[in-house]
């Protein structure tokens, strides 16, 4: 009987079980603006000069243009997501850090330029966990038209 008792016990602990131990990093993300002339000629080198915020949920964010790295110290296993507003780095222009984790449906970001103008970027975000792995739904409209990235035409 212990024998039989014994097998089962090792039976259930070799059991292939693996899902259950893995834990997930879900990154965080940015929304990526690209800033071109008409030319299709990046620009987002001149975007200081241009003076955007962006308008998220009722507050306005000026560009965060003395951005430095943000290293945050690790307390939990847990990506943190460390939201600076509006900012440069790559020849590109950012939103956030949004969590990954975080559902956000129909979000509207405005993004108002020196001279006046607006462009409103609405965007989704979904984390949805198919056999067991996480993948990330995200759709993009700017001002009104669904757009796999996002492209500002300034002059």
């Amino acid at each position: 009987m212990a024998v039989c008792t014994m097998l089962i016990v090792m039976a259930a602990a070799c059991s292939n079980s693996e899902d259950d131990d893995i834990i997930w990093d879900i990154a965080n993300f940015k929304i990526d603006i690209q800033v071109c002339n008409s030319q299709g000629q990046n620009v987002t080198g001149q975007v200081e000069s241009m003076a955007p915020k962006a308008i998220w949920k009722g507050k306005t964010y000026e560009l965060n243009a003395n951005r430095k790295e943000v290293n945050v110290g690790a307390r939990t296993r847990a990506l943190m997501a460390v939201f600076e507003g509006l900012f440069t780095e790559s020849g590109h222009l950012y939103f956030g850090e949004l969590s990954g984790s975080t559902t956000y449906t129909n979000e509207q970001l405005v993004i108002e330029w020196q001279d006046g103008t607006k462009n409103t970027i609405v965007f989704n975000h979904e984390l949805v966990w198919k056999d067991n792995e996480p993948i990330f739904n995200q759709s993009f409209k700017l001002d009104g038209k669904t757009v796999s990235k996002i492209v500002i035409i300034k002059e």
